[in-house]
């Protein structure tokens, strides 16, 4: 297995070889030196060998002999060059650079963007306070950036009796304008606000004392906490870092208002006068990703997950939407410990995508690598979380990728569902839907199912009644249906037979009930029949994941909330004189199949795929959720002959070990895929 498949090993493949490394064409993108977006007329500039060479200034010198780190991952040369005075330029290689004559001889050239706005600014300049007459002033004068305040503020350029200096001090900080391209008013002034308080104007307040300090001027400068993280995965100093993005900086607007590089946009101008409209931006040119606090934030989420996961790939990754809780394996264990046989579980790597939670790592065999991107990309905004997952998922190259109730991996199916196909192999796992207080059906089988058919793999649901809905609700035609799959999920044998107690008068008969505590679960049923049989004590295990409607309900007094268990063994089942099981709809419950394992009997709802364990012959099933009588019935029948309702859940026992096994579902999991070792 390829070691060197994270982010970090291949940036600095890329940054000592003359060759790329890196395959990752939109991460790649992320690190690339270039123009904002929206700056569509900049050509580009040379990327390990193409395009036109881009050279650095002389503060951009060679450190021991070597290439620093900037120059080497962006790929400029580091030969310095003369400032552009209207001469010409000579490369070293003899051909004509950037630069060429742009006036008359010993005149000053006026930059490309053209005349008008040169005459602007040269007006600007008179309007300018003398030297000494304001401390404040004279302090922000020495490094702001004239022409670029007027091309980003359009109505401060059209006010010709405007002093711009002027202006950021009385209005333009307030207003949160920039008075140059590496101070970001807004970031100052958020991250200092004794600044804002003190009545200070936070570009002096930088100069004169913040940077001296250590405090960052915007998302691309040495301190910032993000931008120090990218720094330190690559091994590089922040301050040389931020040295090195601004002389970038220098270098490449100095060619595009005086080189070859900005006529070329001059002469596109001539053809099509809109291209004219991106000089704004060109002086406003950036270096991805170091440029923006969430493009820094996502490359540090990426290099987060893969040193949890060891810097290394993997050939199938399964995105679940949460650590659950529960000891159970559940549908992503089983299809963990299913893969660890096809392959080996180094190579299978679980994600949480959607939500953080303690893991249970019982639930993966050993050697499973695990890490929750919840977590990790927590700060992101929703688009942004989007691209980073499918970076990490592409970056991570694996052969195939499993949705197990992932919101985050379906939502990318859609803008990214067909490209992530053509290099993977992409299945889904499908369980029962969600049902609104209104009574209309959602969640992601009515949702998800009939926009990405076509392009998944294969699909699977847990219980051959949800398989059979879909068929039909979406007219599944015959020589389709093989792309359909249920999965049974497998009992675990190990779980040991409970030996019953001894119901006396003295002891109170205890009825069990576990599962999220959520609507689609009716505690409201549970707490009626509660109310019903007073005389019966109720324990209650789980936690609200949906909602917790739960909460306006009224707890009876033989009512007991137990919370969440680590694993199912550790239940008291000793004590439990039956399980109640109440859902208004269902796929297959894990916990209903534990319970079955144990012995213990079950009154339980019938409905979707709980018919699928539930039946008159091994279990008291209910018909009717709400049916509050019927679950009564079932429970003085467990209470008054427990003889016969243990045979009846010893014969469930036998029923699931002849039908759910390991080697069924494995069987079943692998064979409904066309992809192999």
């Amino acid at each position: 297995m390829n070691d060197e498949r994270g982010i970090f090993p291949r940036l600095r493949r890329l940054s000592a070889t003359a060759e790329p490394a890196y395959s990752m064409p939109s991460a790649t993108a992320l690190l690339q030196t270039q123009p904002a977006e929206r700056a569509s007329a900049i050509a580009p500039r040379r990327v390990n060998g193409h395009g036109p060479a881009i050279h650095a200034r002389e503060d951009l010198a060679e450190q021991d002999g070597k290439l620093s780190f900037v120059s080497r991952l962006f790929r400029w040369e580091t030969k310095p060059r003369a400032p552009v005075n209207g001469a010409q330029r000579t490369a070293p290689g003899g051909d004509q650079q950037d630069g060429e004559r742009n006036g008359a001889a010993g005149a000053a050239p006026v930059p490309h963007y053209g005349k008008t706005f040169h005459d602007l600014l040269k007006a600007a300049e008179t309007r300018l306070k003398p030297r000494g007459a304001d401390p404040v002033y004279d302090t922000i004068r020495e490094e702001f950036d004239l022409a670029y305040y007027l091309m980003q503020n359009r109505d401060v350029a059209e006010v010709r009796t405007l002093d711009p200096i002027q202006h950021y001090i009385n209005t333009g900080a307030k207003e949160l304008r920039d008075p140059n391209p590496h101070f970001n008013t807004r970031y100052y002034t958020r991250r200092n606000p004794g600044v804002k308080e003190r009545g200070l104007n936070p570009f002096y307040h930088y100069l004169r004392w913040g940077r001296a300090e250590g405090r960052p001027g915007g998302p691309q400068c040495a301190g910032d906490t993000q931008f120090n993280r990218f720094c330190d995965g690559l091994g590089a100093d922040p301050k040389a870092t931020e040295a090195h993005v601004k002389s970038r900086y220098r270098d490449m607007r100095n060619r595009l208002e005086h080189g070859v590089l900005g006529e070329m946009v001059a002469k596109a101008a001539e053809l099509d006068p809109l291209v004219a409209h991106s000089w704004p931006m060109a002086l406003d040119v950036q270096s991805l990703p170091l440029n923006r606090a969430n493009k820094l934030f996502a490359m540090n989420a990426i290099a987060a997950c893969h040193a949890a996961l060891g810097q290394r790939g993997c050939k199938a990754v399964i995105a679940v939407n949460r650590p659950r809780w529960g000891g159970g394996k559940r549908m992503e264990g089983h299809m963990a410990h299913a893969l660890a046989k096809v392959h080996s579980a180094d190579d299978v790597v679980v994600i949480y995508t959607d939500d953080t939670g303690p893991e249970r790592n019982t639930r993966f065999p050993e050697g499973v690598r695990v890490v929750n991107f919840a977590q990790a990309a927590a700060p992101l905004g929703k688009e942004e979380r989007e691209r980073v997952f499918v970076e990490l998922l592409r970056s991570l190259t694996p052969e195939a990728a499993f949705i197990v109730n992932s919101g985050l991996f379906w939502e990318v199916m859609r803008p990214y569902g067909k490209a992530l196909s053509a290099s993977m192999k992409i299945y889904a796992c499908l369980f029962c839907g969600e049902q609104t207080p209104h009574g209309f059906w959602e969640g992601f089988p009515i949702r998800q199912f009939y926009r990405h058919f076509d392009v998944l793999s294969g699909l699977f649901t847990d219980s051959e009644a949800l398989s059979d809905d879909l068929t039909e609700r979406f007219v599944v035609p015959p020589h389709l249906s093989q792309k359909l799959t249920v999965l049974k999920a497998p009992v675990d044998p190990s779980l040991p037979v409970v030996e019953p107690r001894n119901l006396s008068g003295r002891n109170r008969p205890q009825v069990f009930w576990s599962g999220r505590l959520d609507r689609q679960k009716r505690l409201d049923v549970v707490f009626e029949l509660a109310r019903q049989m007073p005389d019966v004590d109720f324990r209650l295990w789980g936690e609200a994941v949906i909602d917790r409607s739960f909460k306006a309900l009224s707890v009876p007094s033989n009512v007991a909330l137990e919370g969440v268990y680590e694993r199912f063994r550790h239940l008291p089942l000793r004590e439990a004189d039956a399980w109640l099981y109440t859902s208004e709809w269902d796929g297959v419950p894990s916990v209903l199949l534990e319970v079955g394992m144990t012995g213990v009997p079950i009154v339980g709802t019938r409905v979707g795929g709980t018919g699928e364990v539930l039946d008159d012959a091994t279990s008291a099933p209910v018909d009717r959720v709400d049916d509050v009588a019927a679950y009564e019935r079932g429970l003085r029948e467990v209470f008054q002959d427990p003889a016969a309702a243990r045979n009846k859940a010893l014969h469930l026992r036998d029923a699931l070990m002849r039908g759910r096994s390991a080697q069924t579902f494995n069987d079943a999991f692998v064979g409904a895929t066309d992809w192999r070792v």
